[in-house]
């Protein structure tokens, strides 16, 4: 079976949680979770965290995998949703990237953004609705410089809620309230139809009390009371009223949490990973640790690719080292390379054997139309030799020289060209040539031009009379390869003799 190695971190307030999850086609299983204390944001306590994580995944005996990711809290997170009339990812990032230079109140360059295209803008049909979040670059490299220090450049760094928002199951349908609650704060996200329509840092988190049962309660019930007012703040502005709600976190593994929030915002409520399942689990319920389902979404998203930019993430490429994917993208890039040379190799051998083809049959029917002629000559000979035989035969029946033998008809024919004014706007459709007569038949521009033609035509040399057989306007049927006011003649030549 296809599987794929991925070890998640999470950080998250003063704890940093890593994950090592095996993602095949049908089974998602995290084979180890640890979590230690990493202290005050800081460079130096960054850094001893992931050396911790990495020192517990060795003393496991279990290998670190190539791809690493990163998902940062959204504690210090700014959201902004967009709706945009047009639907071109070029034209969306090009607008963003002007508009976030005058959304924040301080220094643009101390922040970075990313753009998540959620989909159709609300109550248009070619519009788009694009959410951005901004984290400030110094947190950024914090977590990249200390996973650097330990040789780890992750392929995917990501903040709370896209991947929960992207586990969710597709045929979600109405408006729902996602909820993710952490210590520090929650975060909350505003689905229709499974559209990402809003998203928000709230500053209200989960405080636990004493331990007893009453003390949990009251906190729970405080807490969802704030966290109501929070939302009608940040759903004011907007069209849309949630029908239910969607909790996940550490609250919510308590019994009657769940509850407590509906009787709360007066609507239905499901817990993910509990009564609804994410993309992590597939289609099993009743997690129990709101850091292995988080993982488990986190290594089920895709990679980020010029090509493919649902995912936001805030990884640094890494261009020092070329890794085993990059090796296998590679191969796979120089064996299209081959192909295509293949394929145009093979095109151009075509090509040239078609001409060969033609050539030889062609070859083959002047040979044939020589016997015809010269049925006594019965060596083989080429095309120039066929050439000089023919002009020595009719050099020898006219009784002249063979460099000056030629065919009667090309003279003829010769004259007629030179005889007629280029000034007549005349096209011949039909000729007809034997020993005694010449026939024609075209379009003309007037009567006059016609005239002109017979004239010229009858001042030949070896032509004894032209004259006009038929000439009218042309009538019925329009025909495209002919002028309107055209006049069609038919004409005759009588030869008199050699030309």
């Amino acid at each position: 079976m296809l599987t794929k190695d991925s070890f998640i971190l999470l950080p998250c307030g003063t704890t940093l949680t890593g994950a090592l999850c095996r993602i095949g086609l049908k089974s998602r299983n995290v084979l180890w979770l640890h979590s230690v204390p990493c202290g005050d944001p800081q460079n130096v306590s960054a850094e001893a965290g992931v050396r911790a994580l990495l020192d517990g995944l060795a003393a496991a005996n279990l290998p670190l995998p190539e791809d690493v990711r990163l998902c940062l809290s959204a504690e210090n997170a700014l959201f902004r949703d967009w709706a945009f009339p047009f639907s071109s990812p070029g034209k969306v990032r090009q607008a963003l990237g002007l508009l976030l230079e005058s959304e924040f109140p301080f220094e643009p360059s101390l922040l970075e953004h990313r753009i998540h295209l959620a989909g159709t803008a609300p109550g248009s049909r070619k519009g788009v609705q694009a959410i951005s979040v901004s984290l400030f670059r110094d947190e950024i490299g914090l977590w990249l410089d200390a996973l650097a220090a330990a040789k780890l450049f992750p392929r995917l760094v990501t903040s709370d809620p896209f991947p929960l928002l992207h586990g969710l199951p597709k045929a979600l349908k109405g408006t729902a309230l996602l909820l993710h609650v952490h210590d520090r704060c929650t975060v909350a996200a505003l689905l229709e139809g499974g559209i990402v329509r809003r998203v928000r840092t709230l500053p209200e988190g989960w405080t636990p009390g004493d331990g007893t049962s009453e003390a949990g309660e009251a906190a729970l019930s405080a807490l969802a009371g704030r966290l109501r007012h929070a939302c009608a703040l940040m759903l004011e502005g907007t069209t849309f009223t949630p029908e239910s709600l969607l909790l996940y976190g550490e609250p919510f593994l308590r019994d009657r949490a769940a509850a407590r929030f509906a009787e709360a915002f007066e609507l239905p409520a499901r817990t993910l990973g509990q009564d609804m399942p994410l993309a992590g689990q597939l289609a099993r319920l009743g997690e129990d640790d709101p850091s292995r389902l988080l993982a488990l979404c986190v290594a089920a998203l895709p990679t980020p690719g010029t090509w493919r930019q649902s995912v936001p993430s805030f990884h640094r490429p890494r261009a020092a080292a070329f890794s085993g994917t990059r090796a296998r993208w590679a191969l796979r890039a120089a064996g299209c390379f081959a192909l295509a040379g293949a394929a145009f190799l093979c095109s151009v051998g075509a090509e040239g054997y078609a001409h060969r083809r033609d050539a030889l049959r062609y070859e083959t029917a002047s040979r044939e139309l020589f016997r015809k002629a010269l049925p006594d000559a019965r060596a083989s000979v080429n095309p120039v030799q066929m050439e000089s035989i023919l002009k020595s035969r009719i050099a020898a029946l006219s009784g002249g020289d063979a460099q000056e033998a030629s065919f009667p008809v090309l003279g003829l024919l010769e004259a007629m060209h030179t005889a007629v004014p280029a000034s007549l706007a005349v096209h011949v459709d039909r000729l007809s040539l034997d020993a005694r007569r010449c026939g024609l038949s075209g379009t003309a521009a007037t009567y006059e031009q016609v005239n002109a033609l017979r004239d010229a035509l009858a001042a030949v040399p070896g032509v004894r009379e032209a004259k006009i057989l038929s000439a009218a306007n042309r009538t019925g049927r329009p025909d495209p390869n002919r002028p309107t006011g055209a006049v069609i003649f038919e004409m005759e030549m009588v030869l008199g003799g050699r030309p």
